[in-house]
């Protein structure tokens, strides 16, 4: 087999992933652009699910359960008495996220080397449908991801109350601000 290693746009493939699968006509070709289709679509959901059970696997067991908004203040204020429940039932709970975590990223990894194949033999019509199924998964699934990640990230400012403009005009300037020490106005 004479393998040209550049991209074409042709209908016969003669083994796409497997010795038997042979793609002759184009109506096996648009199933098989469908198919990786889904499947990259597939892949960004993957992506999303694991990042929101790493959330769930890290999250505090004493807010388990808690997280509806119409909880009113009173018990709000209780939230850090609740018992918590029995580190077991910690350490099963996270165990079976661990799993859950690796059996998604045991199909991300073959899904993603599935598209990577069907892309290596330099058929347009696959890369196009590998590229766009990404490119729509990522549209359906990409908000749910950055909320996740925003939500595991730490924030920027240190909880100190924000100085308004007004207060930074009255206030001296003073070398504190840039690290000197204190000076004597």
């Amino acid at each position: 087999m004479d393998m040209k290693m550049y991209i074409r746009f042709y209908e016969c493939i003669e083994h796409l992933l497997f010795k038997e699968l042979h793609i002759e006509k184009w109506a096996h070709l648009v199933g098989a652009v469908l198919v990786l289709f889904v499947f990259a679509i597939i892949l960004e959901l993957l992506k999303t699910l694991s990042l929101y059970i790493q959330s769930k696997a890290t999250a505090n067991p004493l807010l388990e359960g808690n997280e509806n908004n119409s909880v009113n203040d009173t018990a709000a204020l209780l939230v850090p008495l609740r018992i918590p429940p029995t580190v077991e039932h910690i350490k099963k709970r996270r165990l079976k996220l661990h799993v859950g975590n690796s059996m998604v990223y045991l199909l991300d990894i073959i899904i993603g080397y599935f598209l990577m194949l069907s892309v290596m033999t330099y058929n347009g019509y696959l890369l196009l449908a590998v590229v766009l199924g990404s490119g729509v998964g990522y549209f359906l699934f990409g908000v749910q991801r950055e909320k996740l990640i925003s939500k595991k990230s730490v924030p920027l400012t240190n909880h100190e109350e924000e100085v308004t403009e007004s207060q930074r005009s009255t206030q001296p300037l003073s070398s504190t601000a840039h690290g000197f020490g204190p000076v004597d106005v």
